[in-house]
């Protein structure tokens, strides 16, 4: 998501748009190195808790869609830093719908029957083909905070069905939604290591992604990844060595930002210097460089998306995209230039939608990218 130009550091008066943005996070990004400082960046750090936002959303700046979830190749459904979200259906978007006065973080759809977004006060807000709920506060303990690696509050949920979601926190702990009823967070990393991490500040999950009820991956701001079997989480799996996380802290990056499970049988993940790793059911593979920029300038992948076990689309922050067949990937294709990408969301090996570092959408059809246009008036 070429060298890009380099952004100031967020002025709250000047630009009210919120710091809890999980996948534009540049403007978070460079406001908490300011804050917190690089030396606070490579040393144990607590959680810094942080306002809301802002209180009144006809102050708000300009409304900036951070995450999209696309279950098929006929509905979208995005959600922005000020609380909106708009639906995407016979190629055209809806005009925005307020569900809340602070920003959303993340959205998920297991069919256009179902959606759940989750935000900045730890709520979640579920979609049922024509209506979104009113807010559920699920996780309050993790609402405004945000650790050192610009991972903030509830920042993440995978749907895997209309009675199956998940979704995950800052803090290292995730929480289960039967169609009904959310459970209460739990830690998915064992006792002693949570408390570890913990103290440290590098607990966060940066990612969630649910193939069905009985199989999901998560990975951490710290370089880990777990999976889950319907009842318990495996043991973490360091993919990314204390160097690279320590490196990407003092940048406030995720060590891993992105995961995207077809199967119990495959998962991708996605770290800012362009690399992939792979699941196959038991074990996760090295790390396979895929975006050359990535490596170059840490302006690397941001999002990966795979619909089946035989395609998947990454992104980064230069502006290009790649695609994987099953066997190779692609090179680097340039769709958004000017700005980086986001995140991305596929419904089908010939539709995926992107969102560039200010909102816009760019629909692939499985053979070029259209040219990024406003969503979100």
């Amino acid at each position: 998501m070429a060298t890009k130009e380099t952004r100031p550091v967020h002025d709250p008066v000047q630009d009210p748009r919120p710091l809890s943005d999980a996948t534009n996070g540049l403007w978070r990004r460079m406001a908490l190195i300011a804050v917190v400082g690089v030396a606070a960046a490579a040393s144990a750090m607590t959680y810094l808790a942080l306002g809301p936002a802002h209180s009144d959303s006809a102050r708000a700046g300009r409304n900036t869609p951070l995450a999209v979830s696309c279950p098929n190749a006929g509905f979208c459904m995005a959600i922005d830093d000020q609380g909106h979200a708009s639906a995407r259906q016979d190629g055209a978007w809806s005009g925005p719908r307020s569900l809340q006065d602070t920003g959303l973080t993340s959205v998920s759809c297991s069919s256009p029957a179902l959606c759940v977004a989750v935000g900045v006060n730890g709520a979640a807000f579920v979609f049922r083909g024509s209506t979104w709920s009113a807010p559920q506060l699920i996780d309050p303990k993790s609402a405004d905070q945000i650790d050192g690696f610009g991972t903030s509050s509830l920042n993440t949920v995978s749907c895997a069905t209309i009675t199956f979601c998940m979704a995950g926190d800052v803090l290292g702990r995730v929480s289960i939604f039967n169609g009904s009823e959310w459970t209460a967070p739990r830690p998915i990393e064992s006792r002693h290591l949570y408390k570890d991490d913990r103290l440290a500040g590098t607990v966060g999950i940066s990612s969630v992604s649910c193939s069905g009820p009985r199989f999901c991956a998560a990975v951490t701001v710290q370089g880990r990844a777990l999976t889950y079997d319907g009842t318990t989480w495996t043991s973490p799996t360091d993919l990314e060595p204390a160097s690279v996380v320590n490196l990407d802290r003092v940048r406030s990056l995720p060590a891993l930002g992105s995961v995207s499970c077809a199967a119990v049988t495959f998962c991708a993940a996605v770290d800012p210097a362009g690399e992939v790793f792979t699941f196959d059911g038991t074990t996760w593979s090295g790390p396979r460089s895929v975006d050359a920029q990535g490596q170059a300038d840490s302006n690397g992948m941001t999002s990966i998306s795979c619909p089946t076990t035989r395609f998947c689309v990454a992104v980064d922050d230069s502006g290009h995209a790649f695609t994987e067949d099953g066997n190779s990937w692609s090179g680097a294709v340039v769709v958004d230039p000017v700005v980086g990408l986001a995140t991305v969301s596929c419904g089908a090996p010939t539709f995926c939608v992107a969102l560039d570092d200010l909102g816009q959408a760019t629909v692939f059809d499985g053979r070029s990218w259209t040219t990024p246009a406003d969503i979100d008036p």
